[in-house]
């Protein structure tokens, strides 16, 4: 059995990935994030440690719909690997759902039926 060569050694260590799967409310959800730091010393961008591609497939009643974002960051991968940056981007949506329910049932913004296209215009500005 071959060795892997030392390119391809190279990527192995720089490359880092972890991934979740959640069932729930009539559907799966799979994120995947990738991270890698080898293009540290490459970027022209103060501070940079990390880049992060973050994949999230959702399927609903057989359905699948894919979305997938870049991030850098200034985190290291001793601070923060791939597992701990999935869990931090995890719980972040958490804070957001939190936030929107309460605009949403305590506040009731969903029932406002006030649009930005209907609010009456004024003609002339006012003067002081």
């Amino acid at each position: 059995m071959d060795a892997p060569s030392c390119g391809v050694q190279f990527q192995q260590q720089q490359l880092e990935n972890h991934s979740t799967v959640d069932k729930g409310h009539g559907h799966v959800e799979i994120r995947v994030i990738e991270t890698s730091n080898r293009l540290v010393g490459h970027v022209d961008w103060p501070g940079f440690a990390q880049a992060i591609r973050l994949t999230r497939t959702r399927i609903l009643g057989g359905e699948r719909q894919t979305e997938i974002s870049y991030t850098i960051l200034s985190v290291d991968r001793e601070r923060a690997d791939a597992r701990e940056l999935l869990k931090f981007v995890r719980g972040h949506w958490g804070i957001e759902n939190r936030l929107h329910w309460v605009r949403d049932v305590v506040m009731g913004e969903e029932k406002c039926r006030t649009r930005t296209g209907g609010i009456p215009k004024i003609s002339q500005p006012f003067e002081m």
